[in-house]
């Protein structure tokens, strides 16, 4: 069952995003409402999609000036299921110049978003912030920017159209987050990561960074070996220090404040990493909430 409030924001310049929500209280988090805002400033409308199981007035206040419709939906299919149900409320979604799938999965931006869409250029058809070599080549889908040339194409079409939704996380992994690079790749569309790993991976494979405090800050028993051969890691957890502070990289995972602390001896300064490479984020971004 889909329930939508509209929002103060149409949908009529050929731009606009998509952001999936999740709170078991049905709050929305000073840093969401921050990033939605961020969102809207940079890209356009937010359809902004909520899986929790309650959704107050308050919050809906709080989002309407920056949203084309705020949506409630079950809790099924995380991220993939709720970009899916927010996209059908785009008409004439092949027509769109650009379309933003993003989640509450980041704090941030610490920065505003224009420069950085700016790069996501006609270089390639999908855009990402990171990629990753886990499982297999594919963009991280905590953000996606899809140009026209994607939005028009049977391949971006088709991958929504049989799209099975489930509640497992490892199927929201494979048939979402993997699925989706993979067969917009095998379609021929151009996929390209903003700050790609093959950037900090020395010819040899190896990360060039080696010695850097980022990966001083890795347990030497869990995934310095895997950093090592440049290949299984997951940049936006285990370069997340380095991304900050040498290639101002305007996010950091929720999952890292909050999540196991034992891989990175150093997450603690967190706030501190942030705030020097970004003297002027705002309060807002850096509101680390208390549950994930």
């Amino acid at each position: 069952m889909i329930s939508i409030r509209p929002g103060q924001r149409p949908l009529n310049d050929r731009k606009a995003a998509v952001f999936s929500h999740f709170d078991a209280n049905g709050g929305v988090s000073a840093a969401a409402r921050h990033y939605v805002a961020a969102l809207a400033e940079a890209v356009g409308p937010v359809i902004f999609v909520s899986s929790s199981p309650c959704f107050g007035q308050s919050a809906y206040d709080a989002l309407a000036p920056h949203c084309a419709s705020i949506v409630r939906r079950r809790n099924i299919g995380h991220d993939f299921g709720a970009w899916r149900d927010g996209l059908s409320l785009i008409e004439g979604l092949a027509s769109f110049e650009q379309i933003v799938l993003a989640n509450d999965s980041m704090l941030g931006p610490f920065a505003a978003l224009g420069g950085y869409i700016e790069q996501c250029d006609d270089s390639a058809d999908v855009w990402g912030f990171t990629d990753s070599y886990q499982r297999n080549w594919h963009l991280q889908s905590y953000f996606l920017l899809f140009r026209s040339r994607a939005l028009s194409s049977a391949a971006f079409r088709d991958y929504w159209r049989t799209l099975r939704l489930a509640k497992s996380r490892q199927w929201a992994i494979k048939a979402g987050e993997l699925a989706i690079s993979k067969q917009l790749h095998a379609a021929g569309l151009r996929l390209r990561a903003l700050y790609a790993l093959n950037d900090l991976t020395g010819r040899s494979g190896q990360y060039t960074l080696m010695q850097s405090r980022a990966f001083g800050a890795l347990n030497q028993h869990s995934r310095l070996g895997e950093a090592m051969k440049g290949a299984n890691i997951n940049p936006a957890h285990g370069l997340w220090k380095h991304l900050i502070e040498a290639r101002q990289f305007p996010f950091l995972k929720r999952d890292l404040v909050r999540g196991d602390r034992m891989l990175f001896d150093d997450i603690a300064d967190w706030r501190s990493v942030v705030q020097t490479a970004f003297p002027n984020a705002l309060p807002e971004a850096l509101a680390a909430p208390d549950t994930l």
